[in-house]
């Protein structure tokens, strides 16, 4: 990477550190911190969580939360970012991510830390990053995923306004398996009428 290069993505990291923390009615979606790794690692490591996302190990060390951090941390890419979510006491939930899928589409991703399940949070948080990346990044759509059984995450996407696409197979790495997925996609039309029915 030469000198230019490195200048353009300390200008996008600084332009992004800006827009960030988000801040919603009861949590804070921000970078992680190095210090976030054991705590962050004790709410990841949960093979419930595990086996419903495509790319989150098991088990799930600190070890695994220090390379995470490290690597969002030095990402200059609108179109991909993680965020810790926390709650407004500083706890953390969980984790939200935008991030270029095998097709190289933003999808969107999240999880929440069991004892936060049921609260709605997952919901707030997703509208949150889905704003966030909505206002920075030149993206004209964001796809989502579930598994065909996770009917939570499925209320999740549609309490945000995707819309179902199609049924496919993704990969769980915690499993080592193929399991059947439901795909969704929000279009920036769709999202952009939603805000204006919103502030109306």
């Amino acid at each position: 990477m030469n000198a230019q290069s490195e200048q353009c993505d300390e200008q996008s990291r600084t332009a992004r550190a800006k827009r960030l923390p988000i801040t919603t009615g009861r949590l804070v979606l921000r970078l992680p911190e190095p210090e976030d790794a054991k705590p962050f690692a004790g709410v990841a490591n949960n093979m419930a969580i595990a086996s419903q996302m495509s790319s989150l190990p098991h088990p799930y060390s600190e070890k695994n939360a220090e390379s995470w951090i490290a690597a969002t941390r030095a990402n200059a890419d609108p179109q991909k970012i993680s965020l810790v979510i926390t709650l407004k006491d500083g706890t953390i939930a969980g984790a939200a991510s935008v991030r270029s899928n095998d097709n190289a589409e933003p999808e969107i991703t999240y999880f929440l830390g069991q004892a936060h399940w049921g609260k709605g949070f997952a919901t707030e948080a997703a509208q949150a990053i889905i704003d966030h990346v909505f206002s920075v990044a030149d993206i004209e759509r964001i796809i989502g995923r579930c598994g065909s059984t996770n009917s939570g995450s499925r209320r999740v996407l549609e309490k945000c306004g995707f819309q179902f696409s199609c049924t496919g197979m993704c990969n769980c790495g915690a499993l080592n398996a193929s399991v059947p997925s439901d795909d969704f996609v929000l279009e920036r039309s769709v999202w952009v009428s939603l805000k204006r029915w919103g502030a109306a």
